[in-house]
């Protein structure tokens, strides 16, 4: 019976030493998750904004595709953005994953006239590029967001059948304005500047926003080899003028030069002109006046 009783109390105390192991190891166990989370509570934490969705590449950011989350100081990558103002109408230059982090390295404004190009364009127009062998592009003198003016020269060989055989006539060279108030969307380079002098230098193309029937012909102007040249509009001038595309007679006509045709010299009166029908008409009246002064010496000795 004495033996029976001891055997009880030894499996009682076992119980009982596993039951305080068993409560030690809860209390050590809470104790220190409780540190842990008071530890992590009082870490800084900083707002940041994370993407709520994927966002492709060259998309303009709206407030729905982010939102603000707290992340600990430490976790917060260089270049992040805490404010949905910073990204709003910003375009992506990557791709971005829902739940990344909103770097401004990342991110492009497709308004700033410091960035290389821009990138809104309506949806009627196409971009196309242009060389910047003008002089106002060699020097560095176009800048993103400048307005231009497009004025070209160019003259072309027609042919003339007559019965005795077929002459070939050249047009004389014409200069016009192709294009009028064109905003620079971009200038380009083949290579980065290697150093500070070069960097100096012009770009190698400018990037234009047009309409597709605007971007036929220029292409045409470039494919001919017409030259070309720019003219910088003054900031905030988009208006559009009247001009006549010049040639030798329109100077003929405007600065009265005299012309020696072999017969006596000819001068043509300074007129203002809007139509360039009206010019073709004052030449034709000059040169009819001009063939009945050199005939009517003839009559005269025929009547004789």
């Amino acid at each position: 019976m004495t033996q029976r009783r001891g055997w009880i109390w030894l499996f009682a105390g076992i119980v009982m030493a596993l039951i305080a192991g068993l409560l030690t190891f809860r209390t050590i166990n809470e104790v220190s998750n409780g540190a842990e989370s008071e530890r992590s509570d009082s870490a800084p934490t900083i707002p940041v904004l994370v993407a709520v969705q994927n966002i492709p590449s060259r998309q303009l950011i709206d407030q729905s595709m982010v939102q603000i989350q707290r992340v600990p100081v430490l976790l917060a990558p260089e270049g992040h953005m805490q404010s949905t103002e910073d990204v709003l109408f910003k375009m992506s230059n990557v791709p971005i994953v829902a739940g990344e982090i909103m770097l401004r390295q990342r991110l492009t404004d497709p308004t700033d006239p410091e960035s290389p190009v821009l990138y809104q364009i309506s949806d009627n127009e196409v971009l196309i590029s242009v060389p910047a062998s003008a002089m106002l592009g060699q020097i560095g003198m176009l800048a993103v967001g400048d307005h231009i003016d497009i004025a070209y020269t160019v003259s072309y060989d027609f042919n003339v059948a007559n019965e005795e055989e077929e002459t070939t006539n050249a047009q004389p060279a014409t200069t016009f304005l192709s294009l009028q108030n064109l905003e620079v969307m971009g200038l380009l380079r083949k290579q980065p500047p290697a150093d500070d002098t070069t960097a100096l230098l012009g770009p190698d193309a400018v990037l234009l926003a047009v309409t597709p029937q605007d971007a036929l012909v220029l292409k045409h102007l470039i494919d001919i080899g017409a030259p070309m040249d720019i003219f910088l509009r003054a900031p905030g001038n988009e208006a559009l003028s009247p001009v006549i595309p010049v040639d030798a007679q329109y100077l003929v006509d405007r600065f009265q030069l005299q012309i020696d045709t072999g017969q006596g010299l000819v001068t043509t009166e300074a007129f203002s002109r809007t139509n360039p029908l009206d010019i073709a008409a004052e030449i034709t009246s000059a040169v009819e006046q001009i063939n009945a002064a050199t005939q009517a010496p003839l009559n005269n000795t025929d009547g004789q």
